[in-house]
């Protein structure tokens, strides 16, 4: 399966609270718990780098892909490709 996540970062580094992920190919009804587990382990783990960190696209994505991973590896027990849009204003 496919899980897709699009993460608006805003000017002030502070992350969009409107998160969208979606999936094909994985169980749908599941999706609300991923997402919620998604937001809490990436929002976490986001505010711990630092302001170079925040500002480099491989960093963030790097972290959205690992966070995402362990969640639905934890709930789905799926290792599904993930595709990232991050999107910067």
């Amino acid at each position: 399966g496919i899980a897709m996540v699009s993460i608006v970062i805003n000017d002030d580094l502070s992350i969009d609270k409107n998160i969208q992920l979606s999936f094909i190919g994985l169980p749908y009804s599941e999706l609300d718990l991923v997402k919620n587990d998604f937001k809490n382990e990436f929002i976490e783990n986001y505010l711990k780098l630092n302001q170079d960190q925040k500002n480099s696209d491989q960093n963030v994505t790097d972290l959205i892909q690992k966070s995402l991973k362990f969640v639905v590896k934890n709930i789905l027990q799926k290792k599904p490709e993930i595709k990232i849009h991050l999107i910067r204003k």
